[in-house]
């Protein structure tokens, strides 16, 4: 798979923000560093971070190996300096190989604006246990 058409497909080219939107930011998440997006056995997410005055909109796919013997899950966590104010995952369960995803992160002001978000693929394995990639973070622009 072309790295632009799975980034295409996941809104990262075609993304368009809303009046209020103060920023996007395009990303892509994956097990390893680096991220080989044009290798189908790789598992990952790739989408768009909309920054608004104090919350964050996340849109885009969890891609997952069509041949895999595991489940895939894409952990979104919202930071506020080195507090966590909010996590999110979104599961890619077989049969199934992608996972489309949009909402909404942050927003409380006792909670504090969200600047930074941490985005971890974990692999959950058929026989137990599961396997976290590594971290990724994406700060307010």
């Amino acid at each position: 798979m072309l790295l632009s058409t799975v980034l295409m497909a996941a809104g990262v080219l075609t993304g368009t923000g809303t009046a209020h939107a103060s920023e996007m930011t395009s990303f892509y998440a994956c097990v390893y560093k680096p991220c080989d997006l044009t290798n189908p056995n790789d598992d990952f997410t790739a989408g768009n971070i909309t920054w608004y005055n104090w919350a964050v909109t996340l849109n885009g796919t969890v891609y997952a190996n069509p041949s895999r013997t595991y489940t895939v899950q894409a952990v979104f966590d919202a930071f506020n300096g080195s507090t966590r104010i909010g996590s999110e995952g979104r599961t890619v369960v077989e049969p199934a190989d992608q996972r489309s995803f949009e909402f909404d992160m942050g927003g409380g002001s006792a909670a504090g604006k969200v600047d930074r978000i941490r985005i971890t693929i974990v692999r959950y394995w058929s026989t137990g246990g599961s396997t976290p990639g590594e971290q990724f973070n994406f700060a307010r622009p």
